[in-house]
């Protein structure tokens, strides 16, 4: 599959499990941290493998490197908040605000990437090279997965 439609789907993947996680309560501790440890995972995965799949070529073959290092900036910045709310008791007021943040941060960067990122890539790469990066994006996130 196309790169671009796999990274769509797991951007809906995890839109939609942060806003499961924003609906919870305290008294939901169970179902939050089960909730928290299925977005984690599927966000740490897909952002180590997009940066080496998609990224790095991208910042290779596109035009707009600032756009590409602003995008693994993002990616920092999730990934550091991610840690703090990992640290934070899931029955306390802070975890879920963390949580609201990272849903906003997450929506950010989703927006910009699938508006502006994915115009460059369609320009840099053509169709097969696409689809060949998305078979490499599923090999690579499933090693992610695995190493979680």
């Amino acid at each position: 599959m196309n790169i671009l439609n796999l990274l769509k789907e797991d951007h809906q993947d995890v839109k939609d499990l942060l806003s499961q996680m924003e609906k919870t309560t305290e008294r939901g501790a169970k179902k939050r941290q089960q909730l928290w440890e299925k977005c984690r995972a599927a966000l740490l995965a897909h952002s180590h493998a997009e940066n080496r799949v998609f990224y790095q070529p991208l910042l290779r073959e596109g035009d707009d490197p600032e756009m590409i290092l602003e995008a693994e900036v993002e990616h920092q910045v999730v990934e550091r908040l991610m840690d703090d709310i990992q640290s934070t008791d899931v029955t306390s007021e802070k975890w879920i605000a963390k949580v609201t943040v990272l849903k906003e941060l997450v929506e950010h960067h989703v927006k910009e990437e699938e508006r502006s990122m994915f115009k460059e890539a369609r320009k840099a790469f053509d169709r097969k090279q696409l689809e060949a990066m998305g078979d490499e994006f599923e090999q690579a996130k499933q090693q992610e997965m695995a190493m979680a």
